[in-house]
């Protein structure tokens, strides 16, 4: 990798260790790496929880529902959307979950520099042993999108998929020509789960951007991704887990959803570009 790591603990350089099998900066803070090949960068003293983020069953349930492609169009739409002759990819998946999005990079893109974050221990762990199985190039670091253990000016994109922007943070890390891209929930994005689910369906309500445009990045490309899927019981299962939504339903909501053989949802996506602007 080309794309520096920094401590966590005071911003210096990570560099690593001959043996490969932690890196340290010049204070002599060291982090291993764990057994499936990823880092630790998230100091306990910067946790709000003792297990942040998505635990093991959410994470089992989401790497089965998008592994049965259920999600392929857009991430191909987004690997499409990356693409630039002639330019380095170097992109950070901020909230990589178990890398699902990172994977489809690794299959399209040769010589791309990848690397996936995520708070969640667990959602890291599932990420780099499929990592390690499908023999793919991937750097993947439990750490927070609010304090990005990446050196400053540094990637060509940041992909944040139905996640928490940080925008200021985001634009630090990125280089001067660098491209933010957010993959959110459009109007109609599982809208029949939701039907199924409260008695009243709250309106859409579009992100507000203004801070986006604050940290100094404008809106250059924007494209919708709509299409419906039909789900077989395992994924209706897996997306009641994976999702808020089922564990806001009732018990008999919840019950009848879960008795289904098949059930058709929209999917809607908002793939929005944001290019970095520089002052």
């Amino acid at each position: 990798m080309s794309v520096n790591l920094i401590c966590p603990l005071d911003g210096e350089l990570l560099i690593q260790a001959p043996n490969n099998k932690f890196v340290s900066c010049v204070n002599k803070h060291n982090f291993d790496y764990a057994k499936q090949g990823y880092l630790n960068l998230l100091p306990v003293q910067f946790k709000r929880s003792k297990q942040p983020g998505d635990d093991k069953t959410m994470v089992e349930a989401r790497c089965r529902f998008l592994n049965s492609g259920v999600y392929q169009q857009i991430a191909l739409s987004v690997v499409d959307l990356c693409l630039q002759p002639g330019s380095r990819l170097s992109l950070l998946d901020a909230g990589c979950g178990e890398g699902y999005y990172l994977r489809q990079f690794a299959q399209q893109v040769a010589g791309a520099e990848l690397i996936g974050l995520d708070i969640s221990k667990e959602a890291i762990i599932s990420a780099a042993r499929q990592n390690r199985l499908a023999q793919q190039n991937v750097q993947y670091l439990v750490a927070s999108n609010k304090s990005i253990p990446i050196a400053d000016n540094s990637l060509s994109h940041i992909l944040c998929m139905f996640g928490f922007p940080v925008y200021c943070e985001f634009a630090r890390k990125l280089d001067k020509s660098g491209q933010l891209v957010l993959v959110e929930s459009g109007e109609n994005h599982l809208i029949e789960l939701r039907q199924a689910i409260y008695p009243e369906v709250k309106p859409f309500v579009a992100a507000n951007r203004q801070e986006a445009i604050n940290a100094g990045f404008k809106l250059i490309d924007r494209q919708q991704v709509q299409y419906t899927q039909t789900l077989n019981n395992q994924q209706i299962q897996d997306l009641l887990i994976m999702t808020p939504h089922g564990h806001k339903a009732s018990a008999d909501k919840l019950a009848q959803l879960q008795a289904l053989q098949q059930f058709t949802i929209s999917i809607d996506a908002d793939i929005s570009i944001w290019q970095k602007e520089v002052n």
